[in-house]
């Protein structure tokens, strides 16, 4: 083996340097072939396309999905009493429908507290129970009457929830809200008189037992007046049935102005025969509203010649007064009301009686 590596580099030494060098260059050199893979070319451009046309397909579902909850929106706002608020009751939206039904505008609602269409014969305690009720984060429903711009009203049954944050602290409030005016007056027409407007005998019925039920548990004072019209079938039967009809009309215009309090409920429960249900204070508020409404039929200056108490139209009234957890049935406080007044009648008429227990030994 030496001796070949010794005859092969005494060879080499007789090659001259040019030929060395053509020879390493022919074994050394490398060759570039310039070559395209169109097939992955193709491959990749068809993904990219793939992801164009999704891309493109995406963005056509969401527009259409954007133009259906706009016209939802729209709706939605044209259609539903909605309104929001902040965490004080300051309203910082109001849909369209909102606007229409109480006749502001949203320039005018915007910024504006919710009392700004709160009607006064709504009673504050439902408000409290509200505002108690979301303050803690809970949903109130309830019907509400509101007052429009021009001073006309509509009943609402509303649907009241809080709004959160992220760490489920209460930021504001939403309310929606369903137009049940038509139901009310349809309701109201079935609790009215149509003669006096005042509630009828059905209604009075309901009233009686609910203030009742409430002033037991409640420990409250509750009252109630019984009046008849003094002779008024002698009226009736000299002045005719539509002078009649205007005495009644009269005195029932004459309870509403008196009966102003949420708990005050004027009823027309017979023929010349009313009542009133309320809350007094005290039993000398009630004797005094009692006094108040004898003196004020009087006051009315109707013409009455064949009445034996006056030359006017007079009214004969029973009271009966309690507080709440002395009171008995509604039977029994109907029964001792109309002692009451038995006894103003016996006494003369154009007056006033509060019931006592002695009125139950004389009609022993």
């Amino acid at each position: 083996d030496f001796i070949m590596i010794d005859i092969f580099n005494k060879l080499l030494k007789t090659i001259s340097l040019e030929k060395e060098e053509q020879i390493l260059n022919k074994w050394t050199s490398i060759n570039y072939e310039k070559s395209v893979d169109y097939q992955k070319i193709i491959f990749l451009s068809g993904i990219f396309i793939f992801i164009i046309l999704i891309i493109y397909l995406k963005n056509r579902q969401i527009n259409k999905i954007n133009r259906q909850m706009k016209k939802y929106i729209k709706i939605v706002d044209e259609n539903v009493l909605t309104s929001s608020t902040d965490i004080k009751g300051k309203i910082n939206y109001v849909s369209k429908a909102f606007c229409e039904i109480s006749g502001y505008t949203k320039d005018e609602l915007i910024g504006q507290n919710h009392r700004i269409v709160r009607h006064e014969d709504m009673p504050k305690k439902l408000f409290q129970e509200l505002w108690n009720t979301i303050k803690e984060g809970k949903i109130w429903q309830g019907e509400i009457k509101n007052k429009k711009k021009n001073g006309e009203f509509y009943w609402v049954k509303a649907t009241i929830s809080p709004i959160f944050d992220d760490n489920k602290k209460v930021i504001g409030y939403t309310a929606v809200r369903e137009d049940i005016t038509d139901k009310k007056r349809i309701e109201q027409i079935s609790i009215t008189d149509e003669l006096t407007g005042l509630y009828n005998r059905r209604f009075f019925n309901e009233i009686f037992e609910r203030e009742v039920n409430r002033a037991k548990r409640d420990e409250h004072p509750f009252a109630l007046i019984i009046f008849d019209v003094d002779f008024f079938k002698l009226y009736n039967d000299n002045y005719g049935h539509q002078a009649g009809d205007f005495v009644l009309q009269s005195i029932g215009k004459k309870l509403k102005e008196l009966c102003k309090r949420s708990s005050d409920f004027a009823f027309r429960i017979g023929g010349e025969e009313f009542a009133v249900i309320f809350t007094p204070h005290f039993k000398e508020n009630a004797v005094e509203f009692a006094n108040l409404i004898n003196k004020e039929i009087e006051n009315l200056q109707i013409e009455h010649e064949y009445n034996k108490a006056s030359s006017y139209v007079t009214a004969s009234v029973g009271l009966y007064t309690e507080i709440g957890e002395n009171l008995d049935s509604t039977k029994d406080i109907y029964y001792c009301t109309d002692l009451a007044l038995y006894e103003a009648k016996k006494n003369g008429r154009n007056s006033y009686i509060v019931f006592n227990q002695n009125l139950l030994k004389d009609k022993e």
